[in-house]
């Protein structure tokens, strides 16, 4: 996993929803061992992990990840 800084005016929420639809591979994962959530569905294991505070935004990815795509949804997020 690696870390990408970003300073900008942000919804966090909205970017990382942003970023699932831009980039399906950051969705989250279904759970491997079929683990169960309290809604009664197969439960996801995150991939990605945003924090927002202030105009800082901080997203761990997977290594592999498209720095470039992930990039450009952060400067279109909001414009």
């Amino acid at each position: 996993m690696k870390q990408l800084r970003f300073t900008k005016t942000h919804d966090i929420s909205q970017l990382q929803d942003e970023l699932f639809v831009a980039i399906p591979a950051l969705s989250p994962a279904l759970n491997d061992a079929g683990r169960i959530d309290p809604a009664g569905e197969v439960a996801r294991e995150p991939v990605i992990y945003a924090h927002g505070q202030g105009n800082e935004i901080i997203l761990t990815v997977p290594d592999a990840a498209d720095e470039a795509a992930i990039q450009a949804v952060v400067d279109a997020h909001g414009a």
